[in-house]
């Protein structure tokens, strides 16, 4: 990073953010999915659209929240990584 032109410091906290970031997703994702196609109890998103049918924004937001981990991991590293660039690129 420090030869593109980041400071050793912009550097050291792009790169601590990313791995936060990372950390962070994966303990969300083992704590629903703990295997790969194993969901832990509470998790299912039919029966929490069913629940939460009262609420249908939050009974939506179970499909955004606690599935397709793989897309929703890459479009928020594209995040962290779009504001890391935008703060110091």
């Amino acid at each position: 990073m420090t030869e593109v032109g980041f400071t050793f410091a912009q550097a050291a906290r792009a790169g601590m953010t990313t791995n936060a970031y990372t950390i962070g997703f994966v303990i969300e994702e083992q704590g629903v999915v703990p295997l790969p196609g194993e969901r832990r109890e509470g998790y299912d998103l039919e029966e929490r659209a069913r629940l939460m049918a009262g609420f249908p924004l939050a009974a939506e937001a179970g499909r955004e929240l606690f599935d397709d981990y793989d897309q929703h991991f890459e479009e928020g590293l594209e995040i962290v990584i779009a504001g890391i660039g935008a703060r110091w690129g």
